[in-house]
């Protein structure tokens, strides 16, 4: 990964980090708001932001389980010396009729 790479994925890390805050902060201060009923804007922001941080939610967690999976398939795979998959050669089996 080259240095632009790693500077960009940071960037992006931290944006998203300040938009989730502000998006928490919004909700927190607006929370007792006094509502005009249908229509109202706030009301429209809070369930926009809602839906944002569950988003966001979500795919943190997906891309969290898809490398708790990778980093133990690593660690099996580590384990046996990189071979992962059990073949008739690794188990030396003869295959002569």
């Amino acid at each position: 990964m080259t240095r632009k790479h790693r500077a960009a994925a940071l960037l992006m890390a931290l944006v998203l980090g300040l938009v989730m805050l502000l998006s928490a902060l919004y909700i927190i201060e607006n929370a007792d708001h006094d509502c005009v009923g249908d229509g109202c804007p706030v009301c429209e922001r809070i369930a926009a932001s809602e839906t944002m941080l569950r988003s966001v939610t979500l795919a943190a967690a997906a891309v969290t389980a898809a490398l708790v999976f990778l980093s133990c398939a690593l660690t099996a795979c580590v384990g046996r010396g990189f071979r992962c998959f059990h073949t008739p050669v690794s188990l030396k089996v003869k295959l002569s009729n």
